[in-house]
Parts: structure tokens; C-alpha cells; sequence
């Protein structure tokens, strides 16, 4: 007969192992809900909590028919007050976009369901802005946009900047506006509508150093020969990184689209009186193509 208490015996090994392996399955399981824990979102500031009842509040009174209109425009002003300060500058989704996404689908449904009004070209500024994190078919951020363009162009609304918004907005409109530019001219539908929109944009980015993204949009939509026109009489407070990323750019586009490009660049040379560089990019429009 075995000593099962001998340290020699294998019963006492087997019985110490089971009970190392419980040991260590209750850790993993405590490990497991310590990993739970910390997947839980964290826990609303007062200010936080105070700031979200007051967005959803507003959000109650201007879709609620019963409440008096004057009223109901202050509340979709405060709405856009707080999107417009949190996504000035965007390094991540601001709180009130947080706050506000259980609230879209409502507010786009009381956009939707609004008789044409200076009240509903309000909404729909606020709405596309919105739509920038909220909107999962993309397709908000542009139409509500442009909604709000013809509405002011039809008199039933004020005129406002796309600047606004915030850039992380300009640059998320810029994108769709590429791809709906595309979608027209492949189906044979006008564009001037856009090409307001890309006026604007532009002249958004050249003010705020973003040469490279307005020269982007251009060769993305509209092309650059009406660059000129565009500027009109306004100071270029760059031209140079515009000229620059202009004569960049022609080289990886087609022969018709980097003479465009290149006449472009000339006339801009021109314009700021910068007469030797104009000669540069003439003698490489006309001289087969030679880097400059």
C-alpha cells in the first residue's frame, strides 16, 4: 500500500497540481472581469451631465410643434453655438457631437418634416454639421448643405460662412463634394451648385495656408483654369507655395490637364509681379516639359 501523505507519492503531486490549476483559473477569471471593468464607459462630470441635459433639452423644445417659434429658433441657436465652438479645432469627437448623436435621427426627421423658412435653413446647417460623425450613409453632410444654399439663394434664409463650422467640417464637405462632382459628370448632371461650394472652399483654404488642399479640390472638380477668376483682386498672401505645389502637381496629370495647370501657375507669377518665375513656367509650358 502507497503513503499518499508520502512526498514521494504521486497522489499528493496530483492533488498539489489540481489546486495550482483552480488557483490559476480564478485568477484569469479575475483578470477577465478586471479587463470588463475597464471597457465600462467613465463616469460624466457634473459639468459634463450639466451640459448634456441642457443640449437634449434644447433638442425637446425646438422639435416640439407646441412650442412658440421664436423660441424654437433659440434653441436650434444654442445647438449650433456649442457644435460650432467644439469642432473649431477637432483633435477628437468634441462632447456636444457626443451628446447629440442619440438626438440626430430626431433632429433630421423635424429638418426633413419643415416647410421651406429661414428656420429650416438654420436646421440644415446644423444637421450637415452634425452628419460629419453622425450620418452613417455619408450623404447628409452634402444635401443638407446644399439645401441650405438654395434656400438662402430663394431668399428664406441667411447667408453664412462654411468657416463656421470649424475646418475638420470644410475638410470632411471637401471630400464629399469630390465625390458627388464626380458622380454628376459621369451621369451627365449639372454642377453649379458645387461649384459654389468649391468657390468658397477655396478661397477657405488659400486663407488659412491650405494651398495644396484648394489645388487638390480644383484638380478634383471645376480643374484650375478658373483660378484666376476665383481670386479676382484678392492678395495671395502665399502665392509662391501656391505657384510651387501648382508646377508639382503638373507633373503627375495628363498633357490637356498640366498645360491647365501651367497657365495657371504663369498667370499667378504674373499677377504678384513676379515676372522671372512667369518666364520660367512659359518657357516650360512651351518647351516640352522640362522640370522647372
Amino acid at each position: 500500500m502507497v503513503n499518499s501523505s508520502s512526498p514521494n507519492g504521486s497522489p499528493t503531486k496530483s492533488k498539489s497540481k489540481d489546486n495550482n490549476n483552480q488557483a490559476k483559473k480564478k485568477d484569469e477569471k479575475k483578470d477577465d472581469n478586471n479587463k470588463g471593468a475597464t471597457k465600462e464607459e467613465p463616469q460624466l462630470s457634473e459639468e459634463d451631465l450639466l451640459l448634456q441635459s441642457q443640449l437634449h433639452d434644447s433638442v425637446t423644445i425646438a422639435v416640439d410643434p407646441t412650442t412658440p417659434p421664436a423660441v424654437r429658433a433659440a434653441a436650434i441657436t444654442r445647438l449650433s453655438t456649442e457644435v460650432q465652438s467644439a469642432t473649431g479645432s477637432m483633435t477628437s469627437v468634441p462632447k456636444p457631437l457626443k451628446f447629440l448623436k442619440p438626438k440626430y435621427a430626431e433632429l433630421a426627421a423635424y429638418y426633413a418634416g419643415l416647410p421651406d423658412s429661414g428656420a429650416k435653413c438654420d436646421v440644415a446647417r446644423l444637421v450637415s454639421a452634425l452628419a460629419m460623425t453622425m450620418d452613417a450613409t455619408g450623404k447628409q453632410l452634402l444635401e443638407c448643405r446644399l439645401a441650405a444654399a438654395d434656400l438662402v439663394e430663394a431668399g428664406k434664409g441667411e447667408d453664412k460662412p462654411l468657416a463656421e463650422w470649424g475646418h475638420e467640417y470644410v475638410r470632411s464637405l471637401t471630400g464629399r463634394v469630390g465625390e458627388e462632382w464626380a458622380a454628376r459628370v459621369e451621369g451627365g448632371k449639372a454642377t453649379a451648385d458645387l461649384q459654389k461650394l468649391v468657390d468658397e472652399m477655396v478661397g477657405y483654404y488659400l486663407a488659412k495656408s491650405g494651398e495644396s488642399a484648394a489645388v487638390d479640390l480644383l484638380v478634383d472638380t471645376c480643374g484650375v483654369g478658373g483660378l484666376m477668376k476665383m481670386l479676382g483682386d484678392k492678395k495671395v498672401e502665399r502665392a509662391d507655395r501656391l505657384t510651387l505645389y501648382l508646377i508639382k502637381t503638373s507633373e503627375y496629370v495628363g498633357e490637356e490637364e498640366r498645360a491647365e495647370i501651367l497657365e495657371a501657375a504663369e498667370g499667378l507669377f504674373e499677377r504678384e509681379a513676379m515676372y522671372s518665375d512667369a518666364l520660367r513656367v512659359c518657357l516650360k509650358r512651351g518647351g516640352g516639359g522640362g522640370r522647372i
